[in-house]
């Protein structure tokens, strides 16, 4: 899971806050 929410926070991170990746991507993975 922590590798996980660590690449879609990399993908993410450009448009999302690191807060909120975490929490969306527990939801969608």
């Amino acid at each position: 899971f922590g590798s996980a929410v660590r690449n879609a926070n990399s993908r993410k991170l450009k448009t999302q806050p690191t807060s909120y990746c975490a929490s969306a991507s527990e939801i969608e993975e």
